[in-house]
C-alpha cells in the first residue's frame, strides 16, 4: 500500500490524533503541547538564560533505510556522543565521543549516516602538530558495525588531509564512492582529489578515478558514474567545468569565466536528468537564485523551472541517489520546504494539521516512506523528534530537543521591513519578549549575522538561539540583514561590496534599526548594546568605535575583519 492510497482511506489530521493518544508514548507527545516549560523559572517567570544555550539532547537523527533503527547526536553529562536506538527493543548504544577538537591528538565526529542497515558511517577529525605548533585537521571516514559493535577504518592508506566526501551510495550492496585527497602520484598532483569504490564492511578500496590536473572537485549522477569535474583559480577568479556528455568517454571543457562582481559562478548541477545531457541547477542570471533546467554541453540555462519573486530560492531537495527533484527550499524572511513530490507533501501537510503550520519539519525517512523521522516545533514553541508510521498513523515522541524545555512557548518572532536612512529597504528578524508583549521604549539588542555575503538571517529558533534568551530576559533582538545579505538577490550583495559598503555603509544600517523601531516606540534607542559573532563580531566592535553615541554597549565574539 502505497502513502497516497493509505491517505485516500480516510487517514486524517483527527484519526491521526486518535492513532497518538492510544500509544502510550505517543500519547504524552500529544498531552506535552500544552504544558509550561519544564525547568525553574526565575522571577517575573523568565526561564533562565542558561537553558536556552544548553546543548540539544538529540539533533542530527538518521533513521536506517529499514526503519529499525536510528542515530543521533546526545548531549549527556556535558559531553557531546553519537548514539544509536533500536526502535524494537528502545536500546541505546553510545558509539563515540563528538566533542570539539582543540589540541594535537584530539579526535573528534563531525558527521554521520547510514551506509545500508548494519553500518554508520562515521566523518572524523583528528588534529595533529605537523611541527612548530602548526596544526592541521585530518579528516577520515571509519563504519560502526551496529550488530558487532566494531569500528572499521575506511580507505585511509594513501589518503591526504580530506577523506570523508562520498559521492555516492549502494545500500544493498554496501559499496560507495569517495572522494578523497591524494597523496600518491607526482607532487604537482599530490592533494588533488581522487575517487574510490569502498566496500563498508571491510574498508578496502579499488581505484575509479585517478586524480586530473585540472580538476579539484568531482561530480557524480544517479548511476554512480563521474559526469563532471571543476576547479577555481584563485588569482584570475575563473571557475572551470569539465564534463563528459552521455555515451562519450572523455571530459571536456563547457566553461572557463571570472565572475567580476563576485556575485555568481558557473552553476553546479543539483541534479543530473538521467539519460540526458540536461541538469537542474541554481542560477541567478535573472537577479535572484532561481532553479533552471541547465544543458550541461554548454551550462546554457534554458527552462525556469521555479522560483520565488524578490527573495533567492535556498537550494534544491533531492532523493538519495540525486535522480529526482523533491522540492526546493525558499526564503522570504522566514526559511521554508516546498515538496513537489507527492507523498512528501503529504506527509507534511498532515503534521502541521497536528504540529502547526511551519511547526513540522521533516528530517529523515525510509526509502518507502513507511517511517519518517519528524520534528515538531521550532517556531512558536521548542520541540522534538518523532516517528510517524505512515501506514498505521502512529506518531511517537522520541525525545525533546532540549529536554529541559521541551516544548516550551518561545518568544514571538517576525520578519519585518524597515528603510535604511539612504532608502534602502531591509529586512530584519526581531524577536519579541514573551513578557513584555503590548509594552513600549523596551530595551534593545542589534545582533548582525557573520558573514558577510552570502549569510542570512530567518524567522527560526535556530541551534543556538541567543535571541531566545535574550528576548527572554526582556529586551527585544533586532537580527538586520544588512546589505550584502544573501537571500535577497545579487544586487543587494553587489551594494555590501561597494567601497563604502561593509563598515561603512551596512554599519549605517545598524544604527537605522536604532531610528527607525525608536520612532515607532517599540524600542528605546538610548538603550541599545550591539552584539554579534565572527562578522558580526567585527560589526559590533566597529560600531562602538565609530559610533560610540549610538551604542551603551558591544559585545564582540571572535571579531574578524
Amino acid at each position: 500500500m502505497n502513502l497516497r492510497t493509505f491517505v485516500l482511506r480516510g487517514v486524517s489530521a483527527c484519526a491521526l490524533g486518535v492513532a497518538m493518544v492510544g500509544m502510550g508514548m505517543a500519547s504524552t507527545a500529544v498531552l506535552a503541547q500544552d504544558k509550561a516549560p519544564q525547568v525553574a523559572e526565575t522571577a517575573g517567570n523568565r526561564i533562565p538564560a542558561g537553558e536556552f544555550v544548553k546543548a540539544p539532547n538529540m539533533q542530527t537523527v538518521r533513521i536506517s533505510p529499514d526503519g529499525k533503527r536510528i542515530a543521533y547526536r546526545a548531549a549527556r553529562s556535558g559531553r557531546s556522543l553519537l548514539v544509536t536506538l533500536n526502535l524494537e527493543t528502545m536500546q541505546e548504544k553510545i558509539v563515540l565521543a563528538a566533542e570539539e577538537a582543540r589540541e594535537s591528538g584530539d579526535r573528534t565526529m563531525t558527521n554521520f549516516g547510514w551506509i545500508g542497515n548494519e553500518h554508520i558511517v562515521i566523518s572524523t577529525i583528528s588534529r595533529e602538530d605537523l611541527g612548530g605548533g602548526d596544526f592541521a585537521d585530518f579528516r577520515r571516514l571509519v563504519a560502526y558495525n551496529v550488530k558487532s559493535g566494531k569500528l572499521v577504518q575506511q580507505a585511509w592508506r594513501n589518503a591526504g588531509f580530506g577523506a570523508t566526501n562520498i559521492k555516492y551510495v549502494n545500500h544493498e550492496t554496501g559499496k560507495y564512492l569517495l572522494q578523497r585527497d591524494s597523496t600518491a602520484g607526482s607532487t604537482e598532483r599530490r592533494f588533488f582529489p581522487e575517487i574510490v569504490e569502498v566496500d563498508v564492511s571491510t574498508g578496502k578500496y579499488k581505484m575509479v578515478q585517478r586524480t586530473n590536473p585540472i580538476v579539484r572537485n568531482w561530480l557524480v549522477d544517479s548511476d554512480g558514474e563521474i559526469r563532471a569535474g571543476t576547479a577555481f583559480d584563485g588569482d584570475s577568479g575563473k571557475v572551470r567545468v569539465l564534463y563528459k556528455a552521455e555515451g562519450e568517454k572523455n571530459l571536456k571543457t563547457v566553461f572557463n569565466e571570472a565572475d567580476e562582481t563576485w556575485t555568481s559562478g558557473a552553476p553546479s548541477p543539483a541534479v543530473f536528468i538521467p539519460g540526458t545531457d540536461m541538469a537542474y541547477a541554481v542560477s541567478n542570471r535573472d537577479g535572484t537564485d532561481a532553479v533552471y533546467k541547465m544543458d550541461m554541453t554548454t551550462l546554457e540555462m534554458k527552462e525556469k523551472v521555479f522560483e520565488t519573486e524578490g527573495f533567492d530560492v535556498q537550494g534544491i531537495i533531492r532523493n538519495e541517489d540525486r535522480s529526482k527533484v523533491l522540492g526546493y527550499r525558499t526564503f522570504d524572511g522566514t526559511m521554508r520546504v516546498e515538496y513537489i513530490d507527492p507523498d512528501l507533501k503529504t506527509v507534511k501537510a498532515l503534521l502541521e494539521d497536528v504540529f502547526g503550520e511551519g511547526e513540522a519539519s521533516i528530517v529523515d525517512y525510509t526509502p518507502d516512506m513507511r517511517k519518517v523521522v519528524v520534528f515538531g516545533g521550532g517556531m512558536s514553541k521548542f520541540g522534538g523528534y518523532y516517528l510517524f508510521d505512515t501506514q498505521t498513523g502512529a506518531l511517537n515522541l522520541l525525545n525533546w530537543s532540549k529536554t529541559a524545555l521541551k516544548d516550551a512557548p518561545a518568544n514571538p518572532m517576525k520578519a519585518e521591513w524597515y528603510t535604511a536612512s539612504d532608502g534602502t529597504k531591509i529586512q530584519a528578524v526581531v524577536t519579541y519578549p514573551r513578557h513584555r508583549i503590548g509594552q513600549k521604549n523596551l530595551p534593545v539588542l542589534v545582533m548582525p549575522h557573520g558573514g558577510p555575503f552570502g549569510v542570512t538571517d530567518s524567522v527560526e529558533i535556530g541551534f543556538f538561539p541567543w535571541h531566545q534568551a535574550i528576548a527572554e530576559q526582556g529586551y527585544v533582538v533586532i537580527q538586520p540583514n544588512y546589505r550584502g545579505s544573501g537571500g535577497y538577490g545579487k544586487d543587494f550583495v553587489k551594494i555590501g561590496r561597494e567601497p563604502g559598503g561593509y563598515g561603512k555603509r551596512m554599519q549605517d544600517d545598524l544604527n537605522d534599526v536604532l531610528t527607525y523601531f525608536g520612532q515607532r516606540g517599540i524600542i528605546d534607542p538610548d538603550r541599545a548594546c550591539v552584539m554579534g559573532w565572527s562578522y558580526g563580531g567585527y560589526a559590533a566592535a566597529r560600531g562602538a568605535q565609530r559610533d560610540p553615541e549610538a551604542w551603551k554597549c558591544a559585545i564582540a565574539g571572535a571579531g574578524c575583519i
